[in-house]
């Protein structure tokens, strides 16, 4: 499913108790990132997305940027971390 970040679309699976898109569950998100590729390309054709799921969607596209950018920080600052003891010890 691409990017450990494009987890964050998902509201069912929460990542690192990020939240995802509201009333957007894992097969749902599964699907539009199969048919888009990655998170970016979700965003930007989230008004393309027909009924219910595209009103969700489009709501929660700013919830959706935030949280990949929390993810993507807590990412990198897991692996200076993971550096850090590397190097300690």
């Amino acid at each position: 499913m691409g990017c450990w970040c494009e987890a964050v679309l998902r509201n069912a699976g929460r990542v690192d108790d990020v939240a995802g898109v509201n009333k957007v569950g894992r097969k749902t998100a599964a699907g539009l990132l199969r048919i888009n590729g990655h998170l970016d390309r979700v965003i930007s054709n989230a008004h393309k997305v027909p009924g219910q799921v595209g009103a969700n969607l489009r709501k929660g596209v700013e919830m959706a940027r935030l949280s990949r950018q929390l993810v993507s920080f807590k990412d990198r600052h897991a692996a200076w971390s993971d550096l850090a003891n590397v190097v300690a010890g």
